[in-house]
């Protein structure tokens, strides 16, 4: 077995773990983190992050469906909203008061 000399031994890579460990770091101490499976918390790895990554891509494709839905019904009037392209009235601005 390998041995290893260190100031802090940080057992976990929680988010409080992680915390010890950048703590113990920028003090300038010797610092090992230990786990035993994957880096990383279960909110990240397992449980929160993913799981709302999950429903924002749900909720995506729920409401593509619904709008093309929509379409395909005729409930869907396009009419063009004036000054919707700010690209081109900057553009007409700046020519009109160029030419004055």
């Amino acid at each position: 077995m390998k041995e290893i000399n260190v100031d802090v031994a940080v057992i976990g890579v929680g988010t409080a773990d992680m915390a010890a460990y950048r703590a113990a770091c920028e003090a300038g101490v010797r610092t090992v983190l230990i786990e035993s499976g994957e880096f990383g918390t279960t909110c990240a790895c397992l449980g929160c992050m993913p799981s709302k990554l999950l429903l924002a891509a749900a909720n995506g494709l729920h409401d593509a469906r619904a709008l093309a839905r929509a379409a395909s019904k005729g409930r869907m009037r396009w009419r063009p909203i004036s000054g919707a392209c700010s690209s081109t009235s900057d553009a007409n601005a700046t020519t009109s008061s160029t030419a004055s």
